[in-house]
């Protein structure tokens, strides 16, 4: 619009101000252009990677029949929108919201949690079982200190048992697959390490569960010093062998040694001798103790 007005020296000057009216339709043009761009970049497809063009075999070419040029032309345009480019967003939500075949079928990580603590918690208390009887055996010993060695002998072999069972649910259900462990030497010298500890152990426990029936029926005997070095001995090569579990496991468990042609048999049969043969000597030795020199 044009206003009339006057400059300080009195002549009248003719000058253009935009009025309220001029400045909305200017806002209202840069909102619609924001607009649009926004629209524009929505619907524009992603891009894709380039590939170089793959060469074909050559091939004697068939006829390829003709579509008419009146179907050709009924026919709607294609989209440059196809169905790939158009779910390529979609692929990183689909691998959230949905699993994977894999995670489908591993077993429960719930279930392999408890599988692992398990194991590990029967270890400690072993470990722990085996620091009380070595603290424990003495000459001459008082009967609570017998009721601690039998409560802590009791505690070893549940303790036993539970690490062997969470071992065999590791080994077929949640590690890494007895075709794994089968071929790899390091788990079968683990497990000829935990046969010579259950072999050993046999020792203790018959000795100690005798004194606990002699104790009951009134006929328990103090602990020789014989008896004790000897028993004390043994719990020392105990807590050897439990000690050399761990670092064989975590030399099994990083592939060390892994022998594909390993025959899984021999390693079986070398844990078996170690637990029967040392396992008679043992309990041998117990059942016909002397005191005699």
């Amino acid at each position: 619009r044009e206003f009339q007005c006057f400059s300080p020296s009195g002549s009248p000057e003719i000058q253009f101000v935009p009025d309220r009216e001029t400045g909305n339709r200017f806002t209202e043009m840069r909102y619609h252009t924001v607009f649009r761009c926004c629209l524009a970049l929505l619907s524009t497809p992603p891009i894709r990677a380039w590939s170089p063009p793959q060469s074909r075999p050559l091939s004697v070419s068939k006829p390829v029949a003709t579509t008419p040029v009146a179907l050709r032309r009924s026919q709607p345009p294609s989209s440059s929108l196809d169905p790939p480019s158009v779910l390529v967003p979609l692929l990183p939500l689909s691998v959230l919201l949905l699993p994977s075949e894999a995670l489908a079928a591993s077993p429960s990580p719930v279930a392999s949690a408890f599988a692992a603590y398990g194991h590990f918690a029967s270890l400690l208390a072993i470990v722990g079982a085996l620091v009380a009887e070595r603290l424990t055996v003495k000459p001459n010993m008082t009967d609570a200190e017998e009721d601690r060695l039998a409560a802590a002998d009791i505690t070893l072999g549940v303790a036993g048992t539970l690490l062997a069972y969470t071992g065999y649910l590791r080994v077929v259900s949640y590690g890494k697959g007895w075709e794994f462990y089968a071929h790899e030497p390091v788990f079968w010298l683990k497990i000829v390490f935990v046969a010579v500890f259950g072999a050993v152990s046999f020792f203790p426990t018959t000795k100690i569960v005798q004194r606990s029936l002699d104790k009951r029926n009134g006929k328990l005997v103090p602990m020789s010093e014989k008896l004790a070095g000897r028993m004390t001995s043994l719990i020392n090569a105990e807590l050897l062998m439990v000690g050399s579990i761990p670092l064989t496991a975590s030399l099994m468990a990083r592939g060390v040694g892994y022998w594909e042609d390993f025959p899984w048999p021999l390693g079986a049969a070398a844990a078996a001798a170690a637990l029967l043969g040392l396992g008679y000597k043992y309990v041998n030795e117990a059942l016909t103790w002397s005191e005699e020199e």
